[in-house]
């Protein structure tokens, strides 16, 4: 597809600049939607601190409803709101598909890969390609509204970050550095760290977590301060997760941790010889933390003591991130075979084997199942609740 002449745009937020009545409160419409649950997935783990947390149920006799092949690896997460999904590919292109028909509505070319995945907010769509460009575009129309080059390509999805009526935009890159820039397209500040950044900054008020390949995860204010830094004794592949106060993520060397975020302390971490690494980020839900590791495992932890619940051994590694849909948690392999098991005791409630192997994270709307394989296919699952 062709993609849309890039025109002049309007202003990507134009309550943002708005005079008079409504344009205070923005600000708290945002934080509204940020820490309510939503029925879209507009940000890679449905939420600003990365739970991995959705709505609703999800059927145990899913069936294909679509399937949209870009002809190009995939690993791209999709993101989705307002019945469209968004998600990039090998193909050089960032797609938006109707959720309704699997039919594509724009594509938008770069000049390299992108795997990232995006973030909507408004009806602008942020996402990072591997040429090292942040892509701001239309997400009605495809057209761009503004770009920044940076100095090594971005791998990790954006984060948001709520602050009064502007919102900061966050995203970590090759060039070794957290960047924060405002809707508008104007750079904010940069945090820069040891190595690569391949993962997400998660969000929770004004707090700001991410880890990279130096191997510390890192808390910063809103204005790019450090107030922590953490040694995790190996490097980070993925991206936190933050609830109440604390922060759950992986490490290269095959250990689950725990910090306790104003402290800046590791509460607990676990792990065994057999252990490999986790480039999965994990699921936080109410009493269980939950992630895949390329040892074909999924573990489920207790959230309080790390103590294993239960493990799940598939045929393949798992880097996608396990999602967490009411009583199921829902997750690709490297077998080609999305999975959905019982939260209670990992128990297999439903699969579907692809194909292809499958290292993007699914995202969950209404009942509707998103996953990307390598082969380049976007996959729509539903069923009866």
């Amino acid at each position: 597809m062709t993609p849309p002449r890039t025109q002049t745009p309007p202003p990507p937020f134009p309550w943002l600049s708005a005079k008079g009545k409504g344009a205070g409160g923005i600000g708290f419409l945002l934080l509204l939607l940020s820490l309510l649950p939503a029925a879209d997935w507009p940000s890679w783990r449905g939420n600003p601190q990365q739970t991995g947390l959705a709505q609703g149920k999800l059927s145990d006799n899913l069936k294909r409803i679509w399937s949209f092949k870009t002809g190009k690896k995939t690993v791209s997460t999709p993101v989705v709101s307002g019945g469209v999904a968004y998600f990039g590919s090998g193909d050089r292109n960032v797609w938006a598909i109707a959720l309704a028909t699997g039919k594509p509505l724009w594509s938008f070319a770069t000049s390299n890969a992108v795997d990232a995945p995006g973030l909507l907010v408004g009806e602008t769509l942020f996402i990072g390609g591997s040429d090292g460009n942040f892509f701001a575009l239309d997400a009605k129309k495809g057209t761009l509204r503004w770009k920044s080059l940076l100095d090594g390509q971005i791998m990790g999805a954006p984060g948001l970050l709520v602050r009064g009526n502007s919102p900061l935009i966050l995203f970590g890159a090759y060039d070794n550095a957290l960047h924060a820039y405002d809707p508008s397209g104007k750079k904010k500040w940069s945090f820069p760290v040891d190595n690569y950044i391949n993962g997400a900054p998660a969000v929770d008020g004004n707090r700001i977590a991410f880890g990279g390949c130096d191997g510390f995860l890192r808390v910063l204010s809103e204005d790019g301060k450090a107030l922590a830094s953490v040694d995790a004794g190996a490097y980070l592949p993925a991206s936190p997760a933050l609830s109440e106060g604390f922060a759950y993520f992986g490490n290269h060397a095959g250990k689950l941790l725990a910090v306790n975020l104003a402290k800046g302390q590791i509460v607990w971490q676990v792990g065994d010889e057999d252990a490999g690494p986790f480039f999965s980020s994990p699921a936080v839900g109410a009493a269980s933390v939950l992630a895949g590791s390329r040892d074909n495992r999924l573990h489920c932890l207790n959230r309080a003591s790390g103590k294993k619940k239960w493990v799940f051994l598939a045929r393949g590694g798992i880097d996608s991130s396990p999602v967490l849909v009411s009583d199921r948690v829902v997750f690709g392999s490297m077998d080609g075979s999305v999975y959905s098991l019982r939260l209670t005791d990992g128990s297999v409630a439903w699969s579907y084997d692809t194909g292809a192997r499958i290292t993007g994270s699914p995202a969950v709307v209404d009942g509707l199942l998103l996953i990307a394989a390598e082969d380049g296919t976007l996959y729509a699952f539903g069923g009866p609740k």
